[in-house]
């Protein structure tokens, strides 16, 4: 296996270099949802609660599996079959809507794509967990003119998709409605206590699911 140092999605993301580490880049920019981002969205909008819901790239079924817990009919596909829902299916291809909601964490470098995708697609509602400045971007001005988010919702805490350690990653959840042009309504979710958190998350944890699983931190010597 090739070394490779990379800086941890966060740290990336934030644009600094200080939370570096070695580890192999995830395949596909797989990064798990950590339950407790998906509780709070639930808990803050209950009325998601039972519906029938797409979750466009599942994984292995870590955002999926909260949603069931709420009593949601959910269809999970992905491009790569991580041992939840349906294998092979690249959302950006799809030509109809699998439900009328959609909820998922999309690959970074392909969120904007997915957005509008979920839009061309006569979505009802979706909801995307994204970093907190999205759309903060000079690059993103005109696509926040033509699909403006109903809701962001900012989490309250820094998740550790990777499960490093060292979370530093600010996320929000924006909730979008087709041809909607009012305002974007804001609020802060706090951190729900979950103490239920095995049943969400897959038992066997693969390399490509968490990377890697010989994780080194700089400075620290140590096997994560």
């Amino acid at each position: 296996m090739v070394d490779k140092r990379k800086t941890n999605k966060g740290a990336m993301m934030l644009g600094g270099q200080s939370g570096e580490v070695k580890w192999d880049r995830p395949d596909h920019e797989f990064y798990p949802t950590p339950p407790e981002a998906t509780e709070a969205l639930i808990r803050a909008m209950p009325h998601l609660a039972g519906q029938k819901i797409w979750e466009c790239a599942c994984g292995d079924g870590r955002l999926a599996r909260v949603l069931e817990h709420h009593g949601c009919k959910v269809i999970g596909t992905d491009l790569i079959d991580r041992g939840y829902g349906e294998g092979g299916v690249d959302f950006l291809a799809t030509h109809r809507r699998r439900a009328p909601k959609a909820v998922t964490n999309p690959p970074f470098t392909l969120a904007q794509a997915f957005i509008e995708h979920a839009m061309r697609l006569h979505l009802e509602e979706v909801w995307m967990l994204l970093k907190t400045d999205y759309y903060q971007a000079a690059r993103r001005t005109g696509f926040k003119q033509r699909i403006r988010p109903k809701y962001k919702l900012e989490l309250s805490w820094r998740i550790d998709s990777l499960g490093l350690g060292s979370p530093a990653l600010n996320c929000a959840w924006f909730g979008f409605e087709r041809d909607f042009n009012g305002r974007t309504i804001w609020d802060t979710l706090s951190k729900p206590k979950m103490d239920n958190l095995d049943l969400f998350v897959p038992e066997r944890v693969t390399p490509t699911d968490r990377s890697t699983l010989t994780v080194v931190a700089e400075n620290q010597g140590v096997l994560l």
